[in-house]
């Protein structure tokens, strides 16, 4: 049985004379007549699947019932036949639970591009491994493209039209990784420069201690743009920002530097209720802020093919806080990287001179340790 999703609106009771439902779906309040019980409820939850299946265009989906399969599906020819049945079946089912626009289109993208002729496992594991050994397609959109052909494979051996669950994602090439790049402290400088110089208006000196706010924590653009006054606290003494992780929404707080702690009491005094965002901009400013900054990268002279985005400040930030000697363990932490392998892998910048450096200090604990000091005895 697939999975029961929420209600597609919201059922409440308001109090008064009465105590009535009201239901309310895409902003729309609409008045039951229904008194507050749990039989009511259901009816009421059944009223807004109506509605939701109504703005969808249809009057029910095929063979589900308020998300919960109603019976297994069955194909009845074999062949190419059956696999458009099977991804007939598959988009009922991604409307029935209420996928994403944007998920039913990759899904979608990815069993036509594979394009199975039959549905048997061996089908889709060769069909997964024409479609691999394809000239010019990227690494990276075979690997996305396999990934969501294999949630097909997996809803189709769940409602038994596979026998097996096929092996597709093992043919599925590993992309390149990409060196990590940085900007070196005379860049830096030269990109602020930039936009005092390219942005003549009173919003250049902001964006500026924005992007000096960004090195200084670490933080993703889109979290620090949306801080609240409400964030910023301190705990025994010391300076710190409440934040959610963006896996699981937990909570978090990190530590603020003194150049932060700075930055952050400018900002608190444009600031009046603790609903106020620090920063002068909403979500949607994302798109003109990075124009601005990669703008800025160019007019610097910087190479805007490998170092481009807001990213590259927070890497920049990581290999900062390795050549000044902070752990992997404590930068993963600052960082709020949930493995180390992404920390270590993605956000760790090597240079040539560093690992000289390191040569070099090997060598002097070695002469300083006395070479031959351990000798077997006689």
């Amino acid at each position: 049985m697939a999975r029961k999703v929420r209600c597609p609106g919201s059922i409440f009771a308001r109090k008064g004379y009465s105590t009535r439902l009201y239901v309310k779906f895409k902003g729309k309040l609409i008045a039951t007549g229904l008194t507050d019980t749990k039989q009511n409820r259901r009816v009421c939850e059944d009223m807004l699947w109506i509605l939701w299946r109504r703005s969808m265009g249809m009057s029910d989906v095929e063979g589900y019932a308020n998300a919960e399969l109603v019976d297994e599906p069955q194909l009845t020819r074999g062949g190419l036949h059956a696999v458009h049945e099977a991804r007939e079946k598959f988009d009922a089912w991604m409307v029935a639970t209420r996928k994403a626009i944007k998920t039913i289109a990759a899904y979608r993208e990815g069993i036509m591009l594979v394009d199975p002729q039959d549905m048997t496992a061996d089908e889709f594991e060769a069909a997964a491994m024409r479609y691999v050994t394809k000239s010019g397609v990227s690494p990276a959109s075979v690997n996305i493209r396999m990934r969501n052909f294999r949630v097909f494979a997996r809803w189709c051996v769940k409602h038994r039209l596979l026998d097996r669950e096929p092996n597709v994602m093992e043919y599925s090439p590993k992309a390149v990784r990409k060196p990590v790049v940085v900007l070196t402290t005379e860049e830096w400088t030269r990109v602020l420069d930039a936009v005092i110089t390219r942005r003549k208006h009173a919003g250049a000196p902001i964006f500026v201690r924005f992007l000096e706010f960004l090195m200084a924590t670490g933080l993703r653009v889109t979290e620090a743009m949306t801080i609240k006054r409400r964030q910023v606290t301190t705990f025994d003494g010391v300076p710190l920002l409440k934040m959610s992780n963006k896996v699981d929404g937990d909570e978090e707080y990190i530590p603020l530097s003194t150049k932060a702690t700075d930055i952050v009491n400018e900002r608190l005094k444009t600031t009046m209720h603790d609903t106020d965002q620090l920063w002068p901009w909403r979500a949607s400013s994302y798109s003109s802020l990075l124009r601005m900054f990669n703008e800025a990268l160019v007019s610097a002279g910087i190479d805007t093919d490998r170092r481009s985005g807001f990213h590259i400040i927070r890497k920049t930030f990581r290999h900062r806080l390795k050549q000044a000697g902070v752990s992997l363990g404590d930068a993963k932490s600052l960082l709020r990287h949930r493995s180390i392998n992404v920390t270590e892998q993605y956000y760790t910048y090597y240079a040539a001179l560093d690992l000289k450096k390191a040569l070099d200090m090997a060598e002097t604990w070695k002469a300083d340790a006395g070479q031959g000091s351990l000798t077997a005895p006689n």
